[in-house]
């Protein structure tokens, strides 16, 4: 695993604002960290203070009143960039981790040899069976499509996908952009993700596939898919992001991603709200 941390906050900054463009209602980027909020969030670590590199008593309180004022309980990632004493220092005020929420990092550098890269030897049907597209996310009728089989996939409630939809069509972000895939498998639509660029890298996300044809390989068809096109177009790093006890940790591991790091997540006890 890394300990640099000017790579770690780089990466992070770069995954909060693709997240942006998706899903964040709010990115505030500060000196000593990142606050992101999602209203109507499913999932805790939607809302969390991130790349946390220092605190004080006046920060943890303009913190604390960042996500209480929007009614949201608050909560902390702490990865290897953060200060050594931050996680006593939340203990000491009433945070406590959460096992559950833990987060790992993976990420690749994408070599040449990619563009070279045989599907077949990961596909268990045909290559010429299936079928991949790259597409803006503003064209509404893919758009549509992708978060149809998003939602069902990654099982997304209705308020989430209707962020989802909102923001990709209008969010913006200087030198970032987003792109989605749609798989498909005899000419019927299977399998989605999205990747994101910014700062030469690329962020590989929403990773899902439809109950009918998991276990074909798929998610590693894609997940390669990504790395050829975004090789094309000049990225030459890769990261994406997960649980621990994802899928997606085995797909990352035997397409060549290495786990850079992991992010504790610490939420306050006891708020009401």
């Amino acid at each position: 695993m890394i300990n640099n941390p000017d790579f770690i906050r780089n990466l992070i900054k770069g995954n909060n604002i693709i997240w942006y463009l998706m899903y964040y209602d709010e990115l505030v980027m500060k000196s000593n960290c990142h606050l992101t909020f999602l209203e109507n969030a499913d999932l805790p670590f939607y809302n969390t203070a991130q790349a946390v590199s220092d605190i004080s008593t006046d920060s943890l309180h303009e913190i604390e009143h960042f996500y209480k004022k929007r009614n949201v309980v608050p909560a902390f990632y702490l990865d290897p960039a953060s200060v050594e004493w931050l996680k006593p220092y939340l203990e000491e005020h009433g945070y406590s981790e959460l096992p559950s929420e833990l987060e790992n990092w993976w990420g690749a550098q994408i070599e040449k040899s990619i563009v070279d890269v045989k599907f077949q030897n990961y596909l268990k049907i045909p290559e010429s069976h299936v079928k991949a597209e790259i597409i803006d996310p503003k064209n509404d009728n893919d758009l549509n499509q992708f978060l149809a089989i998003n939602q069902t996939a990654s099982q997304l409630p209705d308020p989430i996908v209707a962020k989802l939809r909102a923001h990709m069509q209008t969010r913006v972000y200087t030198g970032a952009t987003n792109r989605i895939l749609i798989a498909y498998v005899n000419n019927v639509p299977a399998s989605v993700g999205t990747l994101g660029f910014y700062d030469n890298r690329v962020f590989l996300a929403e990773a899902g596939t439809l109950p009918q044809f998991q276990k074909l390989g798929l998610h590693t068809y894609t997940t390669l898919f990504f790395l050829k096109y975004a090789y094309e177009c000049g990225a030459r790093f890769a990261a994406l992001t997960c649980t621990h006890d994802s899928v997606t940790n085995f797909t990352s591991k035997r397409v060549g991603f290495e786990l850079l790091f992991q992010r504790q997540f610490m939420r306050c006890n006891g708020y009401k709200g």
